[in-house]
């Protein structure tokens, strides 16, 4: 698979859970696809959870636990006149790759972001790779410690983004 296809891949699996998620988690249940045995944990999990359980166990994860948070800007920049800076500088970078993020979410949602990157010119996807990496080394570190099913999913985000910015240094 190619950066462009692990982003798009790892976006889908990030994204709230719903009907249509399970129903990738099957398939891609049944194609196990090459390179992303982070992945496979998680779709154990999807496959022996009920839909409801999923629902609830990312809200724990992601909505109400803050180290876990997948809006990046948070991370960085917390509740301040900053994090509205970056907001503003995600839309730009956005706009200038020839893209418009959805009004209906915050252009710094991760799985949004990585969609993104899977479509973006190498210069953008290596800007948002330098800055944002450490800060989602960091998220995986936070679900790793609360056993989340979706630890391996950031810790597979992480590396690849690692991989694609400018220094190549991989997180570890």
């Amino acid at each position: 698979m190619t950066y462009p296809d692990v982003f798009l891949h790892l976006a889908n699996l990030l994204r709230y859970p719903d009907e249509d998620l399970k129903l990738l988690g099957e398939e891609l249940g049944r194609h196990n696809h090459p390179n992303l045995t982070e992945t496979s944990s998680f779709l154990e999990y999807m496959a022996n959870t009920p839909l409801l359980d999923m629902q609830a166990d990312f809200v724990r994860y992601f909505d109400l636990n803050p180290a876990g948070s997948l809006y990046l800007t948070s991370h960085a920049y917390g509740n301040s006149p900053l994090q509205g800076r970056a907001l503003a500088a995600f839309t730009e970078l956005y706009r200038d790759a020839g893209c418009e993020p959805p009004a209906e979410e915050m252009p710094d949602y991760l799985p949004l972001v990585l969609e993104f990157m899977a479509v973006a010119p190498p210069w953008a996807t290596s800007c948002l790779c330098e800055k944002f990496t450490p800060t989602v080394c960091g998220i995986s570190d936070a679900l790793e410690q609360t056993q989340s099913p979706w630890a391996g999913l950031l810790r597979a985000a992480a590396h690849v983004m690692g991989a694609c910015a400018p220094t190549s240094e991989e997180p570890v």
